[in-house]
């Protein structure tokens, strides 16, 4: 595993997103460590090295019909025409569709430490499809805000990768005029067009917008693909800063924030719990593991910890 320092030196600033930045992240992609499929070698699959797992079998050849052959196999069109039994023969898909949901609507323009949750969404984002492209994958996926959406669908090796890049650092850096036109439920239920069968599916949000929609569509990718939720909070998300009055600013406005009064700071409290338990919950009832990340957290460390778990 690589290093914290190694690591962390190649950390976003705390507010701003650029091509450069994200480009750099490709060296400490290939100090990530994913957990390998066992190698297969059969007469139908072929010998191949899995990345992830559930990647599915794609056509290689035909050729004429040997003892021992899956007789499941059979190419009975080309057995018809040429009088010669011959079997099809599959190789193990070697390119998976990967997907990125990258969430930087409103709720992910918040910070208190470090630096944005959406910010280290970009991170994150550009992390999984470093890593994708390395274990030859191809690198696909959604980046959206309150106003502007896009999908891309996926492609392989580094054209894959960089046009992901450049659409995060675009629609990150684009002023928003909160129109709330997109929104994660929203998001996903087009991720379901998008995406095919079998794919790998990573979604990164604070996971807010959490409505009956949002659940539909997690349940429907779940059912077809390997999804996994990576949520972003900010510490004060998790617990209220101690007693004291505080200036506070969406970047336009500025206002206070009065902690003083602990009716207010225990129903701050809940406020936040419940919105976490009730994602956690439904996650959980999909078996859809939750990746939990805070922005003041070494993420790049904790990334890498989760992904030699699955």
């Amino acid at each position: 595993m690589a290093s914290t320092n190694t690591l962390s030196k190649h950390s976003l600033s705390g507010v701003d997103i650029t091509l450069a930045d994200l480009l750099s992240l490709r060296y400490v992609a290939r100090q990530l460590k994913i957990k390998h499929a066992p190698r297969v070698s059969t007469k139908l699959i072929g010998e191949t090295h899995s990345t992830f797992k559930g990647r599915g079998l794609e056509f290689d050849e035909v050729r004429i019909y040997q003892p021992g052959d899956d007789i499941r196999t059979m190419d009975w069109r080309v057995t018809a025409k040429t009088g010669i039994a011959h079997t099809k023969l599959y190789h193990e898909e070697r390119e998976r569709p990967v997907f990125i949901v990258t969430d930087f609507s409103q709720s992910m323009l918040f910070g208190t430490r470090v630096a944005y949750k959406a910010v280290k969404a970009a991170e994150l984002a550009a992390l999984i499809a470093w890593t994708s492209i390395l274990s030859h994958d191809r690198v696909g996926g959604i980046v959206f805000s309150d106003e502007r959406i896009v999908e891309l669908p996926p492609r392989g090796r580094k054209h894959g990768v960089l046009r992901f890049l450049r659409t995060l650092v675009d629609i990150y850096n684009k002023e928003s005029k909160t129109l709330d036109k997109y929104s994660l439920p929203l998001s996903l239920k087009r991720l379901s067009h998008l995406s095919r069968p079998g794919s790998l599916i990573f979604i990164i949000s604070d996971f807010y917008q959490h409505d009956a929609s949002l659940e539909r569509s997690l349940a429907q990718l779940r059912k077809h693909n390997e999804v996994f939720a990576l949520q972003i909070t900010d510490p004060l998300e998790l617990e209220p800063p101690t007693a004291n009055r505080y200036a506070i600013s969406d970047g336009n406005k500025l206002g206070e924030l009065d902690t003083r009064d602990k009716h207010f700071r225990d129903s701050y409290q809940q406020y936040f719990s419940e919105k976490h338990e009730k994602i956690t919950k439904f996650l959980q009832q999909q078996n859809i593991p939750l990746w939990k990340f805070v922005t003041n957290e070494d993420m790049l460390t904790k990334l890498n910890l989760y992904l030699r778990k699955f």
